[in-house]
């Protein structure tokens, strides 16, 4: 590959880790994080944090939830731009930031890994083992599903992840015993992710009708892969 081609390629890497970066804050945002320390990064800053190897952390965010959210939680969004992402790799993440910096707390928060390949059965297998073993909840991106939010396509109704008082009046409203009679969604279906959903929390569906009137309907999360 020539340098004029090298030059290309990189350019276009950047371009779309700056649209990542913008497409995951307005996500986290929409999820009440507080984003303001990341928010105005040009591409040109971007290119420079990428290309600084004397600090190969600097893409990474960390970003808590507002004050005005009764439980604090944090979510650590890592950038894997490197080499295929293993097992050992996603290991040494969750040892750092759980276990040696405690930077992240398993019962409350979330990490974040973006990447550049594709989520596959055995990532997902990966994602599902730490859930079951360690109550460790992590959430794949690929750089390319992060070139547009979701949340903003005209066919994708509104999802809303249902508090502890919800989830009873829910519960109580509809006369449902156990939970699992609940149609479900998948922690890997691309809205799930774009919510943060976790594995046995459930989210209310707004569809609007063709007489302008809202139906909700819930679906309960799953580990089932996609």
């Amino acid at each position: 590959m020539s340098s004029a081609q090298q030059q290309k390629t990189s350019s276009g890497l950047i371009t779309m880790i700056h649209k990542s970066r913008k497409t995951i804050l307005e996500l986290l945002r929409a999820q009440q994080y507080d984003t303001s320390e990341y928010e105005n990064f040009g591409v040109n800053e971007v290119h420079a944090m990428y290309t600084n190897k004397d600090v190969p952390k600097q893409l990474d965010m960390i970003l808590a939830t507002k004050q005005v959210l009764s439980k604090k939680k944090t979510v650590y969004v890592k950038y894997h731009l490197g080499k295929t992402l293993r097992i050992e790799n996603i290991q040494d993440y969750v040892d750092d930031l759980f276990n040696i910096e405690q930077i992240l707390n398993k019962k409350t928060d979330t990490l974040i890994i973006i990447l550049k390949q594709d989520m596959n059965q055995t990532l997902m297998n990966i994602l599902n083992e730490f859930w079951d073993r360690h109550g460790i909840f992590i959430i794949l991106f690929s750089l390319e599903r992060l070139q547009f939010n979701i949340l903003e396509h005209q066919y994708v109704p509104k999802h809303d992840i249902l508090t502890e008082d919800e989830r009873k009046e829910m519960f109580k409203r509809y006369n449902i015993l156990d939970v699992k009679n609940l149609p479900d969604i998948s922690r890997f279906d691309p809205v799930a992710q774009a919510i943060g959903m976790r594995p046995g929390e459930i989210c209310r569906i707004e569809r609007p009708s063709k007489t302008s009137v809202i139906s909700n309907y819930y679906r309960y999360c799953t580990q089932t892969m996609l």
